[in-house]
């Protein structure tokens, strides 16, 4: 159980940029498998041309997809029917795409185990920039069917939640049903995640906001519809799109959260002083805003140090302390 502040994994390093480009996508409109892979595969190639606009001459690190982009879902038959191989001819192209524009993908599937054919998994697979296996998830908490005893037709759920250590940051993965428990979200903040890819076909904003700011990471939405959204650890969105397409952004993990003070005058006054080498999100309905560096040799913990701020964890600790010690003053009996 995390605490009711819980922080951010303690970084004292310079700016840590991450680009990373999600999508909403629609499952069904391909007419068969190899339209399907295709279609995936026209959206990688998007997401990474988006990227290399927007960001010219910085890698693109990750590209998220939504829930079972590569196979579909019950609408393109059974799990047997549809589920493919981690080594097989589907996958292999996703690990081209992934090698040609040198970036980490989520890639959702159905999949069959690697030991037993009878059995079936709603997964992802983290494919490495080479191409290369860094992991798979597979779906937790699948959804039961109405009318028989079945989970999403004859889905076998998993029994683990990893987090995946990426050259650019710890992240973990959570997929659709996954967001009615809080359990796999809880466990991914205690192992230090710091991204959480949600590949998904309900595009639910309210849970996903409520476990970045509980467990104090970034989420990032991929969906078949409605909207496709960045959450901030506090538990805003950051960045989100509603029409089909790609959504490219840059987040930055070595960031402070800071509550309301006098001094801070809704971030204007980091402004004042650091110009355009701070950059933040300040929410006057919270009261609360999320800061982070420009400058490699300023890291954001010392700006907040010179300008006499405090953390939100910090401070919440610092209240409660000094609550024990006038408590106890107050009743020496």
């Amino acid at each position: 159980m995390l605490p009711a502040e819980h922080s951010a994994p303690v970084d004292h390093c310079g700016p840590r940029k991450v680009i990373i480009a999600t999508t909403l996508h629609p499952i069904d409109e391909f007419r068969d498998q190899e339209e399907r892979i295709g279609g995936v595969e026209a959206i990688i190639d998007q997401a990474a041309g988006q990227a290399a606009q927007m960001y010219p001459g910085q890698k693109l690190d990750l590209i998220i997809l939504p829930e079972e982009i590569l196979t579909g879902d019950s609408r393109a038959g059974t799990p047997a029917e549809r589920a493919v191989s981690i080594d097989g001819p589907e996958m292999e192209r996703m690990r081209n795409k992934a090698h040609e524009h040198q970036c980490y993908i989520v890639v959702p599937l159905t999949l069959v185990d690697d030991k037993r054919s009878d059995i079936f998994f709603n997964s992802t697979v983290l494919l490495d920039r080479d191409g290369a296996t860094a992991g798979v998830y597979h779906k937790y908490h699948p959804v039961s069917d109405l009318k028989d005893d079945l989970l999403e037709g004859g889905i076998t759920p998993g029994n683990a939640f990893p987090v995946f250590d990426c050259d650019f940051g710890k992240l973990g993965i959570q997929i659709c049903w996954d967001m009615s428990y809080e359990d796999g979200w809880l466990e991914l903040a205690n192992q230090g995640a710091e991204i959480v890819a949600l590949s998904t076909a309900s595009p639910q904003t309210a849970r996903p906001a409520s476990y970045a700011l509980r467990g104090r990471y970034h989420v990032v939405s991929s969906t078949h519809q409605h909207n496709a959204s960045v959450f901030n650890p506090i538990g805003r969105i950051t960045k989100q799109i509603t029409d089909r397409g790609v959504m490219v952004i840059q987040l930055d993990l070595s960031y402070e959260l800071l509550h309301w003070s006098p001094t801070l005058d809704g971030g204007l006054s980091f402004k004042r002083k650091y110009g355009d080498q701070v950059g933040f999100y300040y929410y006057l309905e919270e009261g609360t805003g999320i800061f982070w560096s420009n400058n490699e040799a300023l890291p954001i913990h010392q700006m907040v140090a010179e300008m006499g701020e405090m953390p939100i964890a910090d401070r919440v600790e610092h209240s409660r302390l000094r609550e024990i010690t006038i408590r106890a003053a107050s009743n020496p009996g």
